[in-house]
């Protein structure tokens, strides 16, 4: 991974991955039990984010650039 930009405006980060990166954090995640208190709202809102909006997004982005144009 590498960095490319960073601007203030809500601290937006540009990075570049290698496919390979992200194929090795889809392995790490498949099958991995995630352990947090429900109760801290915090890392619930975290949990929700990692499980149900970035690892979906870098899952179909792995399969659309196998797959070809």
């Amino acid at each position: 991974m590498r960095i490319l930009n960073v601007t203030p405006a809500g601290y937006r980060l540009v990075t570049e991955f290698e496919l390979s990166e992200f194929e090795m954090i889809v392995k790490a995640l498949d099958g991995t039990e995630l352990r947090y208190d429900y109760k801290d709202v915090e890392k619930t809102k975290a949990v929700e984010f990692l499980t149900k909006e970035l690892y979906p997004k870098i899952e179909k982005l792995i399969k659309e650039i196998r797959s070809g144009p």
